[in-house]
């Protein structure tokens, strides 16, 4: 009778020799009782080529992290040198040690290369595998102040913004006062026909996107309107027995009569 017991070693390296030991016991039934025994097999898995890929993680407008992910069952192999190129250009070798990219440009497009070298130890040498990953850094983060021309009637918003990469633009400029908007402009930032030493606030949007999606800059700014210069009177008199003249001479510079 033929029988057959089968099972699975897993999780061994490949290019290996193995030995496969089967120990058994038996009895011929002469009487002596059990005897006992071994039979031994070699086997060799088979060779296994790495495999290497690589990312970049954690862009900012000046750094990244390249990451980077290898199957080397062998353990035969290791990174020889990673490359970084911009634009299509080499610029420089990356760290070996922990990977970093620092000092980039904002909005530029980089490549990283990386150069794994392996041998199976199968009398053909080493071999060298390459992998890349290509990646643009995101642009700066625009800054905005508001500064302002101001008079009794009227505020012009005079933007001074810093955007380096125009990553974005002025969507528009609300006017507000007691917490109510009363106005909204989206091109000449101009508002009149205000009430004078009146406080308002104005609410600018400045809409971006840093190569990674849509966002919005939100600057507020509270301004007063300059008062009014309240008429300056005066009045000349002259009396005789039953009259009084009188002159009145006054000044407005605000026309407020």
């Amino acid at each position: 009778t033929i029988n057959t017991l089968s099972g699975v070693f897993n999780e061994l390296l490949s290019n290996n020799d193995y030995e496969v030991r089967v120990n058994y016991s038996y009895d011929l039934n002469e009487g002596l009782g059990a005897s006992a025994a071994t039979y031994e097999k070699e086997i060799t898995t088979i060779k296994e080529v790495p495999t290497i890929s690589v990312d970049t993680t954690s862009v900012t407008s000046n750094s990244g992290l390249v990451v980077i992910t290898s199957s080397d069952n062998n353990v035969t192999g290791s990174i020889k040198q990673i490359k970084l190129y911009k634009n299509d250009v080499y610029l420089k070798d990356v760290s070996l040690v922990d990977y970093n990219l620092d000092s980039l440009q904002s909005n530029t497009t980089y490549k990283v290369e990386v150069i794994y070298v392996y041998d199976l130890n199968d009398g053909t040498g080493s071999h060298e595998l390459l992998s890349s990953s290509t990646f643009k850094t995101l642009k700066e983060t625009p800054s905005i102040s508001i500064k302002e021309d101001v008079t009794t009637t009227k505020i012009v918003v005079l933007p001074e913004i810093k955007d380096l990469d125009s990553a974005g633009s002025i969507d528009k400029v609300e006017l507000l006062l007691n917490n109510e908007v009363i106005e909204t402009l989206n091109d000449t930032f101009e508002f009149d026909n205000l009430l004078s030493n009146t406080k308002y606030v104005i609410r600018l949007y400045y809409n971006y996107n840093l190569n990674n999606g849509e966002d919005t800059l939100k600057v507020t700014k509270e301004i007063v309107t300059t008062k009014k210069k309240a008429p300056i009177v005066d009045v000349t008199l002259k009396a005789n027995k039953t009259e009084v003249t009188y002159d009145v001479t006054y000044t407005d510079i605000e026309n407020t009569f």
